[in-house]
């Protein structure tokens, strides 16, 4: 019995030993291949491991049961929060599995709580953590190595060498990970005094610096900065009674100060192209320019996102949305003024907010003590003398800079490794505390398999448990992880299958065999048929000899977002799917229009601000020739965006479109004229003079001559002389009008 537990206890710390190269894989026989394949290796081992653990836990409780301390009863109420606020959240389902562009869920948290179960039960002693340490090192070695190339230009992931992502898909989350790296290896450059170990590490932390920068990410930059600045002050203030220190104190206090002056110097030279584009300092000025001007950057769209998650915290302050569930609040508390930015956020780009609104104030407030009783630790560690100085001034600084880079983006299952790996070795390093007290016994002292309790180990009802628990493990990690795993195949396949050439009817039968797994892959399947479904109407067209064929695919995909809708009615993103292929549907058959207007008043009414909801109407109104309708509701939309660019802009370009399609040229030249646009300066100005031209282009296919020549005409007249290109299009798309016979 003692031999099967030892294998039981390998199993688990040989999945352990494999984590640290989860961050490497890429899976592109998957959707998603930067996420899908690191969160389904994540799980399945982790699903493994805690087979063996359960068998471990039943059959001896007492040896591997967890040690309770302040940081895991505060995780565990954490998680029983998030499951809580789940069950009663907006949409169930999503809160548990989220999808495949995410992969997060509650289905992840639990997947993240078992495993800082088994770390505290399992690796007991610094000494279990040490090969896992040098193995995150060399995975991180490799990865740095992986970015170097990408620098290069050796392997190509599409961005030039200019924002490098590595195996991550991010340069955000490679910054975020170097960052954590980073400052682990200050901790054992520390640790350790042999030079053949600090040499090989120190050259391991300046590349690893280079590929940080070389990442260009402002986040992971500005808390870099403060967590150095952070554990620096910590260090002074853990070592101020101690005068042999005083040279220390003083490096680290001319350190600050050089930070500043350096900050100062490149904020002088701000605007120098070559800094601009210098690797080591391109990110701070961008991140000048990101505070400076927060309008013009993607802090912009960050602070309205955060606007909406205030409101939405205002409407369900106690309970929460549910995890995975910012995109409902998102449509509902729509800011106007996003319009123009990417169509759909489903996270808040804030961990804070995210918590507050997935959880409410409790869950907001349960994820801030979860930070903060990781300092507690670091402080009970440090009284008992289980942590230098140094090591909590680094870990402290650490939690800081994960904390600031986690105010601006949102976490992954990387950063979760990372974060929750960091917390498990803190949690055990504190343990030693209570077996020194208790047992007399040095912190590298643990209890051996000799010490194990026969009477539980050989009773057979415990066995029998054990083993069943194996088997349900193995029944879940085939519905969790292997059937949405063949649905993401099968999908992918659906998807070649339209640019194969093949028929409606093996097409249909792809798509069908992707919704017959009834995974949580079926939303994503739903909405990149309708996706496809768009493209190919609007890029393709839909001609008189393919009409049967795409109809047949067309009424598939209408049928499967109908049933999206009633398994979640809250959600509109499925909505705008819907009424598009209503709106696609009536144009082909000349019939059932209706239905597109009745979905996006649905639509509009869950989210009166969400303006692709009124674009989307006037078109359907547009296509069943009611005109005056389709200007009504391109005109509220238009009335909703305000003057804030890039909003404004967008829709105005819509709404001259609109009259344009409609033959309404002097409605389009009128809306042209209108100055719409708000400068920095507060001014007005009208539609880019390029958005001009694409309209007038799009004139031409109307066959009222005399009105289009007029319409360009007053079209070139709002262009100025100096956009000599713009003007001169403009100009011969008049010839070629001119030369009409129509226009006689």
């Amino acid at each position: 019995m003692q031999r099967f537990e030892h294998i039981l206890t390998w199993i688990v710390k040989g999945g352990f030993y494999l984590l640290p190269f989860i961050p490497l894989i890429v899976s592109p026989f998957f959707l998603f291949p930067y996420i899908t394949g690191k969160n389904f290796t994540f799980r399945i081992l982790i699903e493994i491991m805690a087979a063996a653990w359960l068998m471990l836990l039943i059959t001896n409780p007492r040896q591997y049961l967890p040690s309770r301390n302040v940081l895991l009863v505060v995780y565990t109420l954490f998680i029983g929060w998030i499951v809580f606020t789940a069950l009663f959240g907006i949409d169930v389902a999503r809160s548990f599995w989220s999808n495949y562009e995410r992969m997060e869920g509650l289905i992840t948290h639990l997947h993240l709580f078992v495993m800082v179960l088994m770390a505290v039960s399992v690796l007991k002693t610094p000494r279990d953590w040490q090969p896992i340490i040098i193995l995150t090192l060399l995975a991180s070695a490799f990865l740095t190595f992986y970015g170097f190339l990408e620098r290069i230009g050796a392997i190509e992931t599409g961005t030039g060498g200019e924002r490098l992502f590595a195996t991550l898909g991010n340069s955000i989350y490679l910054a975020e990970y170097l960052m954590v790296h980073v400052f682990l290896i200050a901790l054992l450059l520390i640790a350790r005094s042999e030079w053949h170990f600090r040499v090989p590490l120190a050259l391991l932390g300046l590349a690893e610096l280079y590929i940080f920068f070389a990442a260009s990410t402002r986040g992971a930059l500005l808390g870099s900065i403060g967590g150095i600045g952070v554990a620096a002050i910590v260090y002074v203030g853990l070592s101020r009674h101690e005068e042999s220190l005083v040279w220390i104190r003083r490096a680290i206090g001319a350190f600050l100060i050089a930070g500043i002056l350096v900050g100062g110097v490149l904020f002088m030279l701000r605007e120098n192209s070559t800094l601009q584009q210098f690797s080591l300092t391109a990110p701070a000025i961008s991140l000048y320019h990101a505070f400076a001007h927060p309008t013009e950057s993607t802090q912009g769209a960050r602070l309205m996102i955060w606007g909406m998650a205030f409101e939405a915290l205002k409407v369900r302050p106690f309970f929460g949305w549910g995890n995975e569930n910012f995109i409902i609040p998102f449509a509902r508390h729509y800011n106007p003024g996003m319009f123009g930015n990417e169509p759909w956020f489903d996270r808040t780009h804030n961990m804070f907010l995210e918590w507050f609104v997935a959880g409410g104030v409790a869950g907001g407030v349960l994820y801030l003590a979860l930070l903060a009783s990781f300092f507690l630790l670091l402080a009970k560690g440090y009284k008992h003398a289980v942590f230098s100085r140094q090591e909590v001034a680094i870990l402290s600084g650490l939690l800081v800079a994960y904390m600031i880079q986690n105010a601006f983006v949102f976490d992954t299952i990387v950063s979760y490794l990372l974060f929750f790996g960091l917390g498990a070795y803190v949690m055990v390093r504190v343990s030693r505390i209570t077996h020194q007290v208790s047992r007399g016994k040095r912190e590298d002292d643990t209890l051996t398999i000799s010490s194990m309790h026969h009477d539980t180990q050989n009773d057979p009802r415990r066995i029998a448990a054990a083993f069943v628990a194996v088997v349900i493990m193995a029944v879940f990690l085939f519905v969790a992880n292997i059937r949405p795993m063949m649905a993401s195949a099968r999908l992918i396949n659906a998807l070649q299958s339209v640019g194969q050439g093949k028929s409606a009817e093996e097409i249909v039968g792809a798509f069908e065999g992707v919704f017959a797994t009834g995974t949580f892959g079926v939303t994503e399947a739903r909405e990149r048929l309708a996706d496809l479904l768009i493209t190919v109407a609007t890029v393709q067209g839909v001609t008189p000899e393919s009409a049967p064929a795409y109809l047949q695919i067309l009424n598939l995909g209408i049928q499967e977002l109908e049933k999206e809708i009633k398994v979640h009615p809250e959600n509109v993103r499925p909505m705008v799917f819907l009424g598009k292929l209503y709106h696609l549907r009536a144009a082909i058959t000349g019939s059932g229009g209706d239905q597109a207007i009745a979905m996006y008043d649905r639509l509009l009414a869950l989210a009166p601000n969400y303006v692709q909801g009124y674009l989307g109407k006037a078109e359907a109104y547009l296509v069943r020739g009611e005109n005056e309708q389709a200007f009504a509701a391109i005109d509220e939309g238009l009335r909703r965006v305000g003057t804030q660019p890039p909003a404004v802009v967008v829709m105005t370009e819509s709404a001259a479109l609109a009259h344009v399609l409609a033959d309404d040229f002097d409605g389009a030249l009128a809306i042209l004229r209108e100055p719409r646009v708000r400068e920095q300066d507060g001014h007005l100005r009208v539609l880019d003079y390029d958005r001009i031209l694409n309209i007038a282009k799009r004139s031409m296919r109307s066959g009222k001559i005399a009105e289009r020549k007029a319409f360009l005409e007053g079209a070139l007249a709002l262009i100025p002389e100096q956009f000599q290109k713009e003007r001169a299009d403009i100009e011969e798309l008049l010839r070629i009008t001119e030369k009409d016979p129509g226009s006689s």
